[in-house]
């Protein structure tokens, strides 16, 4: 590898990372501003993509960054029970459900989540940027060969588990998934076409999709029987929880299979596994 390809590389994973973190007090701003969901859904990736670097640099020297981690795992699990009000309620006026919103006051509560969150965006945001500058810092020191280590043994574990995945363990496939698709990122061009074909990068990316899909839904059939909804005394509602219910009930089983068929595909994509 030539010194210029060893700069490139380093200087990915220092870009994507300064992108991260300058990205997440634009996104947080913006919401505050403007509450728009999108807002809050790109926030929260961007924290899921800081998060991805922070975990491969704490196995490198994970002393300095670990009340950084306990703060990005925090704000995020703050973020994302409001971002999840916001996809219930989204996926309720998309399936028949507008009744529903109503009665369940969801307007209320992600203003609640909204007022809980609020105290904590300054010191969110100060913590990124007191610890952006050491962890650019730790960036800038991993070699390509010690990234290009760290993601063939992310796609090695994965395709390893991937062969023998069962529903309950599909969420947790899909965190790895995502944090190799992350890794990829980092590499120089040479070395991301070493670990991935880009048909088995989109396959990958497309498996991931499709069990979010399918975790969202079964969520979506534990919190949709919480509400209790199917004993209200207004038909309409009553109705209107059968239609969910059933619209639901359709997705669970067309994403599960959507699944299925993504994970049988495997062999024929890697040769190693034939």
């Amino acid at each position: 590898m030539t010194v210029l390809n060893f700069i490139d590389a380093m200087n990915r994973l220092q870009s994507y990372t300064a992108q991260q973190c300058k990205r997440i007090p634009a996104l947080l701003h913006a919401y505050e501003r403007h509450r728009n969901p999108e807002y809050m859904h790109q926030l929260r990736v961007a924290i899921k993509k800081l998060r991805a670097v922070v975990r491969y640099m704490r196995t490198y020297d994970g002393k300095p960054l670990k009340k950084f981690a306990h703060h990005l795992r925090d704000f995020f699990r703050q973020a994302g029970a409001l971002r999840e009000i916001e996809i219930q309620m989204e996926w309720l006026q998309q399936n028949g459900g507008t009744a529903l919103v109503a009665v369940l006051q969801y307007q209320k509560t992600i203003d609640a989540h909204i007022a809980g969150l609020q105290p904590l965006i300054p010191h969110f945001i100060d913590a990124v940027k007191d610890y952006s500058p050491a962890l650019l810092r730790l960036c800038h020191q991993q070699h390509p060969a010690a990234l290009q280590a760290y993601a063939a043994a992310l796609k090695n574990e994965l395709l390893q588990q991937a062969q023998h995945a069962q529903p309950n363990g599909w969420h947790e496939l899909r965190k790895l998934i995502k944090q190799l698709l992350y890794a990829w990122h980092w590499l120089d061009a040479d070395g991301q076409a070493a670990l991935l074909t880009q048909q088995q990068y989109t396959y990958f990316d497309q498996l991931q999709e499709y069990i979010g899909n399918w975790h969202d839904a079964l969520l979506r059939t534990a919190w949709l029987g919480d509400t209790q909804l199917y004993l209200h005394t207004s038909a309409a509602v009553r109705q209107a929880f059968a239609v969910c219910w059933q619209h639901n009930r359709q997705q669970v089983q067309a994403a599960e299979k959507k699944v299925r068929q993504q994970l049988r595909r495997i062999p024929h994509l890697f040769k190693s596994l034939r």
